[in-house]
């Protein structure tokens, strides 16, 4: 498929799992969804389950994270064959990312971040999308990032862009607040850089809403896109060309209460597009693209956009440098005390010291602060209780610190995603200071342990296939009888465990998710089953008492329900009596129907 004959999208939304009521309700004012690729992928093991019945209804495109074209480095065969995948089966028309760099050796930077604009970095970005684009079968769109600072280099941004996308034959995702909030920030005319931009080759755009911070504005994708209204002229400019081929709507977090919000914005972009496709646009749609030739070396009087020495910041050594510097804080600020030292010790030329020095210390904390925010953003998303309780006991700004400076974002092949592996690593790190006097509260512990096995059960690929094995038996079995279960022989898999707390962790928990006071909880000693269920984190949690413990423990599957009984009158002499067989088989039914045991009639099964 080439960019031409890509279907037209209309107007869409990318999906977030905190819309899915709105979706439902708003159904007719969508016409398709952008997907965040890598949620599907090197992540949860359900992640991706959904989809099979929902892409039947709906458009899906999927919109890449980690690509990092930029960096100095070889394509990740894992993440492009994952991609691929992802692609068909969603059956999407092509797949965008993001023109810049997301890691370098090693450092997982997790964060948009810019390249110099050069022309060895142009052929080198172009020669990779190329690569892609051949790997994962249909176009490949390449979308314009938001900056906070620039490196150096000897291109303007547009012609750094139309280089790139000239060279590798590829699509535009053209996100227009970015383009709004860099031409804002930095002091350049944005209808200029539309003017010398390959508009042809601009087949979808992006619009959000951002914030301002500290004066300046930031792609925060929170707001509606009226916060600043120029975007809508931006999005008139460059439907008039003729070739756009769909809208998308993003908003990431601050979800409205009122859906109207999203809906006038959603409204608007159609108005503008259908307007578009009704006038002179259509006239357009016939015509060859025209040939663009990218203007290398001008500036639209950008000011401080062409600066320093081209050439240094192109190379591996440099990106790992700076990766280093955005992710330990130590090593930052050695480096802003000495910066000719910390370059030697780095084993980086002398030209290299200016190209790291140019965002300056301000640029280099502003943006190793928003890489730190959002790291522990996602990481809430996966501890809730633990981040909230720490919140409440005004040790938050404390763990992140560690956190940062004790757990660097590097790779991590044990773990499935970048994300998992923090949220890991923040709960290691919590254990760790409550060990050592760093948190004064016997509750983090417990909070911290319970959500640790949570993410146990939805992260590890054995516990998921062991629940839906699990549930298959007992939906596809026969209701034994008494004599049945008696004979049979019980076993719980790996998606079930038993987990003791110092605390009544469930009533904490909730009072922690609820804001409810925890002045007095109760203080004594719980053992909680923790069984996985079929679905996307799905896990069902309860209290159990010593005896059903007792009994979890000795469903091996060896044994039966009968040596089990007499097993557990054994252990539970000192009760008023021990468990019976119909107390026993009572057990077994209720934990059954919770899909923590299966009962196989004989040992062959």
């Amino acid at each position: 498929m080439t960019l031409r004959e890509i279907p037209t999208l209309g107007i869409g939304i990318g999906y977030r799992n905190e819309l899915r009521s709105f979706f439902d309700a708003h159904a007719r004012e969508i016409d398709w969804y952008e997907l965040v690729a890598d949620r599907y992928f090197s992540s949860f093991p359900e992640s991706a389950d959904w989809i099979h019945s929902f892409r039947d209804e709906h458009r899906l495109v999927p919109h890449g994270l980690d690509l990092s074209l930029g960096t100095d480095e070889p394509l990740d065969p894992r993440y492009s064959r994952e991609a691929a995948e992802l692609i068909r089966l969603v059956r999407a028309p092509y797949y965008s990312d993001h023109l810049c760099m997301t890691q370098a050796g090693g450092i997982q930077l997790g964060h948009l971040t810019p390249l110099p604009f050069t022309r060895a970095v142009a052929r080198r970005v172009a020669d990779k999308a190329k690569a892609i684009q051949q790997i994962l079968g249909v176009p490949l769109l390449l979308e314009n990032i938001a900056y906070s600072f620039v490196l150096p280099g000897e291109m303007s941004e547009v012609a750094f862009v139309s280089e790139v996308v000239e060279r590798a034959d590829c699509g535009v995702l053209l996100d227009l607040t970015n383009l709004y909030i860099n031409a804002t920030n930095h002091g350049y005319d944005p209808y200029d850089y539309l003017r010398r931009l390959p508009l042809e080759r601009v087949v979808q755009v992006h619009l959000a809403g951002g914030e301002r911070h500290g004066g300046r504005w930031v792609d925060t994708h929170s707001q509606p896109v009226d916060v600043h209204p120029e975007v809508w002229a931006l999005l008139e400019r460059v439907v008039s060309c003729g070739a756009l081929k769909g809208v998308l709507l993003e908003r990431d977090q601050n979800f409205p209460s009122d859906p109207e919000e999203i809906v006038k914005d959603l409204r608007h972009a159609r108005e503008i597009f259908s307007r578009a496709s009704d006038t002179g646009a259509a006239a357009g749609r016939g015509a060859a693209p025209a040939r663009h030739t990218p203007e290398i070396g001008r500036s639209l009087d950008q000011g401080d956009l062409l600066v320093g020495s081209p050439g240094a910041a192109d190379r591996i050594a440099f990106q790992v440098a700076f990766a280093r510097l955005l992710v330990e804080p130590q090593l930052r600020a050695r480096f802003l005390a000495h910066p000719h030292d910390v370059a030697r010790e780095l084993g980086l030329p002398e030209d290299a010291v200016e190209a790291l020095c140019h965002p300056g210390p301000d640029g280099l904390g502003a943006f190793a602060h928003q890489l730190e925010s959002k790291r522990f953003r996602l990481i809430s998303r996966l501890s809730p209780a633990l981040c909230r309780l720490l919140e409440r006991l005004g040790a938050i700004a404390h763990v992140q610190r560690e956190f940062s400076r004790r757990r660097p974002p590097v790779e991590s092949p044990e773990h499935a995603s970048r994300t998992i592996r923090d949220a890991y690593w923040v709960q290691e790190v919590a254990l760790e200071l409550v060990q050592e006097g760093g948190i004064e509260s016997e509750l983090v512990e417990d909070v911290t342990r319970f959500e640790q096995a949570l993410l146990e059960l939805t992260t590890n690929p054995d516990a998921v296939a062991s629940a839906r094995s699990c549930d298959s038996l007992r939906a596809s079995a026969q209701e034994l009888s008494t004599a049945g279960l008696l004979d049979g022989y019980p076993a719980a898999g790996r998606h079930a465990f038993v987990r003791r707390f110092a605390s009544q962790i469930i009533w904490v928990i909730r009072a922690i998710m609820e804001d409810q006071p925890l002045d007095a909880p109760p203080r004594h000693p719980t053992s909680v089953l923790f069984v996985k269920q079929v679905g996307l984190r799905n896990v069902l949690y309860f209290e159990i008492n010593a005896l059903t413990e007792q009994l979890i423990a000795l469903c091996d599957g060896e044994r039966t329900t009968r040596e089990i009984i007499a097993r557990l009158g054994e252990r539970f002499r000192s009760l008023a009596g021990p468990p019976g067989a119909d107390k026993t088989v009572d057990m077994l039914r209720q934990l059954v129907a919770r899909n923590a045991l299966v009962v196989r009639p004989s040992l062959e099964m």
